[in-house]
């Protein structure tokens, strides 16, 4: 007989016992079959295919598919908790792989909590240079107003009978803008305290080469903008020597310090209420300073560097900001703000100062969050200070007869020490400290921590994660999309 018998227009189904036999054309389980003249030969012996309904046929491929990828997945131990055999050996792989997802989701969890806190390191690196760059330098003469500008004016008469009954009402009697002018007329101009100036023992410079501005205690400051100035080497031969007259001779009655206060600071910055060196007069100081560099992070970690733009400032720094913070405060409690403030808001008057101003700028510093972040990239200089007495007996002269002194030698020397000073300001070496802020647990590295734990606990890599992927996919194809067509009989 050939392989394959002919079966005269009739199909095969199951009866109730199992058995195949012949039956008329009929539709079976919701499934229309086609009518077939063909059986096939299995091992010697007739085989009829037994048809099967959708929903078994679904179900049978979904077994199937589960069952490969069980016998596959390359997740560890995954396998056993299925095809051990026995029933206990697929409770101790369970319980095992259980415990490794329990160690496993503990350990994402230290990892996130550790990511989200946003640690950082701090590396600091000294660099070497051929050329830097020299800082600029600002001076305060600790004295606000000069006498000799004071008396014989309204703010001058006025403080002289507060001394006498010291009665403050006598404020209300000089205006705003007069107490602002007076203020302003009487301060020290660096074109009369500058006496000599000299950069790299050649290069000259002048008052026109400082810019005022006024500090937060509202004295009036002068900053030497030296961004051209560059310098190859330390000592001398590299530095900035400034010889300056206090005018002590000149000082307001009841200042209690002479000399001035020297600050070292980035040149876009305006050091409106950075402490700075006092330098004394009568005395040559020598400044070594060395230069740091810093770099902060930015949100969302603790530094929170950053910049805002301000309104009356070109370049951002938390001076300025805080500055430019307390003046809105001020003139935003007070309708005024003081002569220093910056602004075109009118000057406060002396009982506006007395009565709201110096209350509202108190209130203003208990404020724990100004808005004022500090900067991604600054510059810092530190600085050593030793000191020398000033100027020599020979020099004194030499100044004595500059200024056409009239007293006695002794005495143009003795006034000459109380008034003039000296400063050397040059680079300690040529190098620089750098600063930097890292991230110490970053993306990249809580995806490794990630990845690590995965192959530890359960053995698995990225690519067990796109087993998984493609095991789901597979799953809601068959289950929801496949469709199963009747086989040919």
């Amino acid at each position: 007989m050939s392989d394959t018998n002919i079966v005269n227009k009739h199909f095969i189904t199951n009866d109730s016992k199992g058995w195949q036999s012949p039956c008329p054309k009929t539709k079976l389980n919701n499934q229309f079959v086609k009518e077939s003249n063909e059986f096939i030969h299995r091992n010697g012996k007739p085989y009829f295919p037994v048809l099967k309904s959708e929903k078994e046929a679904r179900r049978e491929k979904l077994d199937e598919t589960i069952q490969k990828f069980v016998d596959a997945s390359t997740c560890h131990g995954f396998k056993h908790c299925f095809n051990s055999g026995s029933k206990v050996r697929q409770l101790i792989w369970m319980m095992i792989l259980a415990a490794s997802v329990a160690l496993l989701v503990q350990k994402l969890y230290e990892s996130g909590v550790k990511f989200l806190e946003r640690p950082f390191s701090t590396k600091t690196t000294l660099t070497y240079v051929d050329q830097m760059e020299f800082p600029a330098i600002s001076i305060c003469n600790m004295n606000d107003m000069r006498n000799s500008k004071v008396v014989n004016t309204t703010l001058g008469r006025i403080l002289e009978k507060m001394k006498v009954d010291n009665n403050n009402q006598h404020l209300k009697d000089i205006s705003p803008e007069e107490y602002s002018s007076t203020r302003a007329s009487a301060n020290h101009e660096i074109k009369d305290m500058l006496y000599t100036c000299i950069f790299q023992e050649k290069i000259g410079c002048n008052h026109t080469f400082f810019t005022a501005f006024a500090a937060s205690q509202g004295e009036r400051c002068y900053k030497l903008n030296s961004s051209d100035l560059k310098v190859t080497g330390t000592g001398r031969k590299h530095s900035l020597i400034m010889e300056l007259n206090i005018e002590q001779y000149d000082y307001f009655e009841d200042i209690k310090e002479a000399g001035i206060k020297l600050i070292i600071h980035d040149q876009n910055e305006t050091p409106v209420r950075m402490a700075g060196v006092k330098l004394s007069p009568g005395f040559s100081a020598t400044v070594q300073i060395k230069k740091k560099k810093t770099l902060n992070l930015k949100a969302p970690y603790a530094t929170n560097c950053g910049s805002k733009p301000l309104k009356y400032f070109d370049h951002y720094s938390t001076n300025t900001c805080w500055l430019e913070r307390l003046t809105d405060h001020v003139v935003t409690n007070c309708n005024c703000k003081d002569s220093f403030m910056p602004g075109h808001a009118r000057v406060c008057s002396i009982p506006e100062l007395m009565n709201c101003t110096f209350s509202k700028w108190e209130e203003f510093d208990r404020l724990k969050d100004i808005q004022c972040p500090i900067p991604c990239e600054s510059q810092e200089f530190e600085s050593s200070v030793s000191f020398a007495r000033y100027p020599s007996n020979k020099l004194a002269d030499k100044i004595a007869k500059d200024m056409q002194l009239p007293g006695s030698v002794q005495e143009n020397r003795e006034f000459i020490r109380d008034n003039y000073l000296r400063v050397e300001i040059f680079y300690e070496e040529m190098s620089y400290i750098q600063v930097e802020q890292t991230p110490s647990y970053d993306l990249m590295i809580l995806l490794g921590d990630i990845g690590g734990q995965f192959g530890l606990f359960l053995g698995s890599s990225i690519i067990t994660y796109v087993e998984f992927f493609d095991f789901f996919a597979a799953l809601i194809y068959t289950k929801y999309f496949r469709i199963f067509k009747p086989p040919k009989i």
